[in-house]
């Protein structure tokens, strides 16, 4: 059986996170937002052993990330497949998915504590802004904050007035005194660890 998918969009970053890997070495990672699990596999693939993944897997905002027929009920089925392929293929990673919200999930505290956190979710500042300050705390000493969608521009945001951009900056000029950003050329990812 073979992986799924209808977009190509992390493989542009994948060269960066082999480079984050072999340097890091996560084996516990919060991911919020998932799509259809090409991130998950990888991180499968590549060591981590303990992923909680956040995703709603709804409808809604869809328009912006989405090509035309692709449906949320079809993209959860993919996650699955494609994580399901994963797990068979490297046994003793566990995967806990949480069909919610990001500010739902933070609602639970449920007290685990990250090698990684991968922010993925809405494309919108205020929610990436959220998603970053409610992070933080499960993130651990000496782990890496992820953050995609940098160079993002919403199709109903010309002017760019909510691209995540302006809260990844906003987050990481606040944060400076407690964070060290890990350089690459990557023009769609920034990536900061927790000093």
């Amino acid at each position: 059986m073979a992986h799924e998918y209808t977009s190509r969009w992390f493989l542009d970053s994948e060269p960066y996170w082999k480079q984050l890997f072999e340097e890091f070495q996560p084996k516990s990672v919060l991911e919020i937002g998932c799509f259809e699990g090409r991130a998950t596999v990888f991180m499968i693939e590549n060591g981590v052993r303990y992923i909680d993944c956040v995703d709603p897997w709804t409808d809604e905002g869809f328009d912006d990330v989405c090509v035309s027929g692709v449906t949320a009920h079809g993209v959860k089925n993919r996650f699955h497949l494609n994580t399901d392929i994963a797990m068979k293929n490297n046994p003793g990673a566990t995967i806990f998915t949480h069909e919610c919200t990001s500010t739902e999930y933070f609602k639970m505290d449920r007290g685990a504590m990250y090698d990684m956190i991968y922010i993925d979710g809405s494309h919108r500042a205020k929610d990436v802004l959220f998603d970053a300050v409610c992070a933080w705390n499960y993130l651990k000493e000496g782990g890496v904050m992820v953050f995609d969608d940098y160079d993002w521009l919403a199709t109903d945001d010309p002017t760019g007035k909510q691209r995540p951009a302006l809260a990844i900056d906003a987050w990481s000029s606040v944060m400076q005194p407690f964070i060290e950003e890990w350089e690459t050329k990557n023009p769609r990812q920034k990536y900061y660890i927790k000093l």
